[in-house]
């Protein structure tokens, strides 16, 4: 199970938490603070990421012009938190990234949380040492107007000239103020400002050292709780790994008890076992994230969720289990011969409902089409003149999509309302055999029936028609039995038998 090393680097910043939140969401425009990197997203959940050197940026350094890092948004939460992966391209994310805005009386409280695996010589100094020069950067750079520089341009209508680039360490924008570049130290990472410049050449520097070496005792912000988890502890107790738990807390499905203001480990409460093993399970049970998330936060309707996404499950799995005796019984037993006989049928008048239908909500609609003509055929004066029937076309089986017509057959039927009409059921010639067994093996019929037809040459164009005949059982405890026939449409000559 991966292990995460894990800090949180905050900082005061002299602009207010909408400035902060369009420098950390600025698209397209080189972003000083992420050493000058052209970042591209269009911060939605779920969205990818892009970060690369372009332009003269690019040309200056050709070992990172080279590299292009990718990411997902995790979750946006204007202007208060943006969460994130980054990595490399089609592959694992390697680090998640989430900041946090809190407005402080005129500035803003930017706390910035960095997860990343541990490696054999990673550290959580090495994520100080990696990240710390980012918040600084952005943090100087908002401060002094550069992020939002091109922002204000735009709104304004105007355009820098030609020839000039921001993204040019040098460069001078319309109102005379200058791009610059922070050049790169000997190990590739921008460079700290000096503490004597920090803050010293105008109001309201950047304060990150103080808030940042700062460790609170544990019972300051802990209260009452007595057993401290580590996330990797948190993890082993619940089979939840650290990637999920990340997840987790991002969606607010499962915060952490507290995070560590001084290294951003996160922390959870023992009482919190029983509900991550909870959420286990239930993922487990393929149940999705937001329909989990009501079952933790609704108490007044948890039972009512629990009870449906179960019968879900039920069903699902009694389907599997009917599907599994098919496919053992399609693979081990011998196709028995079918009964097949021919039959004439002349037209019929019937009520019916036609609709276009996918081959995937067939049952659903079958249900409640016949539902509804028995129900108009009992609210007439009709009488029924035939068993149930069906007919679908070609398009239904190619395509997965046609027009199916339900049909009852009746007598003395007037003009029905709603979605039954009166129609003609055609007269057809027809080869007939009755399935017998689950409807889920009725394709075997089907085949066993099409390949009696395939073998004489006897079929023709037209749709499968089916009969749907109820036959009452004698004996104790006997019911009606439906039974389903399958019609093939044929041609045959005066007195050909099967």
């Amino acid at each position: 199970m991966t292990e995460f090393a894990s800090v949180a680097l905050p900082a005061f910043v002299a602009a207010g938490p909408q400035r902060v939140w369009d420098a950390l969401t600025a698209t397209g425009i080189p972003l000083p603070y992420f050493h000058g990197m052209t970042v591209t997203s269009d911060w939605q959940p779920g969205s990818t990421i892009t970060m690369r050197l372009e332009g003269e940026l690019a040309q200056g350094d050709r070992e990172l012009s080279e590299v292009t890092i990718c990411g997902e948004v995790l979750a946006v939460d204007p202007p208060r938190r943006l969460s994130y992966t980054l990595g490399e391209c089609k592959s694992d994310p390697t680090v998640y990234v989430t900041w946090e805005l809190h407005p402080q009386e005129g500035r803003t409280l930017v706390r910035l949380y960095i997860d990343e695996p541990h490696t054999s010589t990673g550290s959580d100094d090495d994520l100080h040492i990696i990240w710390l020069p980012v918040l600084s950067a952005l943090a100087e750079d908002l401060e002094r107007e550069r992020v939002g520089m091109v922002r204000d341009l735009e709104h304004e209508g105007l355009t820098l000239p030609q020839g000039e680039s921001p993204r040019s360490p040098g460069d001078r924008d319309r109102a005379g103020r200058r791009w610059t570049r922070r050049l790169p130290s000997e190990d590739g990472l921008p460079r700290l400002p000096s503490s004597g410049a920090r803050g010293s050449g105008h109001e309201g520097g950047t304060d990150v050292g103080p808030l940042m070496n700062r460790a609170a005792p544990w019972a300051e912000h802990t209260g009452d709780m007595t057993v401290r988890l580590p996330i990797g502890d948190f993890s082993r107790m619940t089979y939840l790994s650290v990637k999920s738990l990340r997840r987790y807390h991002d969606m607010g499905l499962l915060e952490p008890a507290d995070i560590d203001r001084g290294t951003g480990h996160r922390y959870y409460d023992a009482s919190q076992v029983p509900l991550g093993q909870a959420i286990r399970r239930f993922r487990d049970l393929e149940m999705p994230l937001e329909q989990l998330k009501g079952v933790l936060h609704a108490p007044d309707t948890r039972n009512k969720l629990i009870i449906a996404h179960l019968e879900h499950m039920e069903s699902a799995l009694q389907q599997t289990q009917q599907t599994v005796a098919s496919l053992r019984a399609l693979l081990e037993q011998p196709h028995a011969p079918i009964a097949v006989e021919y039959r004439s049928v002349g037209a019929a008048t019937a009520i019916a409902i036609s609709e276009p239908v996918h081959m995937g909500d067939i049952g659903a609609w079958w249900s409640e089409a016949f539902d509804e003509l028995h129900q108009v055929l009992a609210a007439s004066s009709a009488v029924r003149a035939g068993p149930d029937g069906a007919l679908y076309p070609n398009d239904f089986f190619e395509e997965e999509l046609g027009e199916v017509v339900a049909f009852v057959p009746v007598a003395g039927m007037p003009v029905p309302s709603g979605r039954a009409r009166l129609i003609e059921v055609p007269g057809a010639e027809l080869a007939v055999t009755v399935h017998h067994g689950a409807i889920s093996e009725l394709d075997q019929t089907y085949g066993a029936l099409g390949t009696f037809v395939a073998e004489r040459e006897i079929g023709v164009q037209g749709p499968i028609r089916e009969y749907y005949v109820v036959t009452n059982l004698a004996g104790p405890g006997a019911g009606p039995v439906q039974n389903t026939e399958v019609c093939w449409p044929i041609f045959r000559t005066k007195g050909a038998t099967p």
